[in-house]
């Protein structure tokens, strides 16, 4: 697997009226198959998104890589999504939180302030942080 596709956050865009749903994966590639397959299967665990993948079909829909961090833990990565679903609020994430993942309170402060890793931010146009 690509460096690239490892520790990411990314976000699911209705290119017709630019919502999204926002992700972090430590394997991005499964967690995009995981999404395509339950939103095929009238499954997905966000119904918003669900209704908006029937109602606006999955050619308009876009899968992005917004941000990477190779050498996140997922502990970080998850706090990281944290901080950016309370900035971006997405429309298609239910959960407006991952603090039931996240362990400890030292953890989600250092990751939410992003320490000095390297990291590549890219947005799809329409989107803003």
């Amino acid at each position: 697997m690509k460096e690239y596709y490892k520790n990411v956050i990314y976000l699911i865009v209705n290119i017709l009226n630019n919502h999204f749903y926002l992700g972090s994966a430590i394997n991005y590639k499964a967690r995009n198959r995981q999404h395509f397959f339950y939103l095929n299967k009238k499954k997905h665990h966000s119904i918003y998104l669900q209704r908006a993948w029937e109602k606006y079909k999955s050619e308009n829909f876009g899968f992005f890589i917004i941000e990477w961090y190779p050498y996140f833990t997922q502990l970080e990565l998850l706090a990281r999504e944290e901080y950016l679903i309370k900035k971006m609020k997405p429309e298609y994430n239910i959960a407006k939180t991952t603090r039931k993942f996240l362990q400890s309170h030292e953890c989600r402060t250092k990751a939410a302030f992003t320490r000095s890793k390297e990291y590549i931010i890219m947005l799809p146009s329409g989107v803003e942080v």
